[in-house]
């Protein structure tokens, strides 16, 4: 768990530094490889249900396009 608190904290600051214009690309994808790295390890460590966890990312990105949409 304390690793990917890490690897998310690393994400974030490389978000920030994007959103200043100080970021580069490839940096980016590393960090968003070590996010979902980690991510893969939770799962596997703590045997999470992969359809259960889709089914919720499912359920926020139909969420996400009725906002973006104005249905909201």
């Amino acid at each position: 768990m304390t690793n990917a608190a890490e690897e998310c904290s690393e994400l974030i600051q490389c978000i920030s530094k994007q959103i200043r214009g100080a970021e580069n690309r490839s940096h980016m994808e590393e960090e968003i490889g070590d996010v979902l790295i980690a991510v893969s390890n939770l799962i596997y460590i703590y045997d999470l249900s992969e359809n259960s966890i889709q089914e919720w990312v499912d359920k926020k990105q139909r969420r996400q396009i009725r906002r973006i949409n104005g249905e909201e």
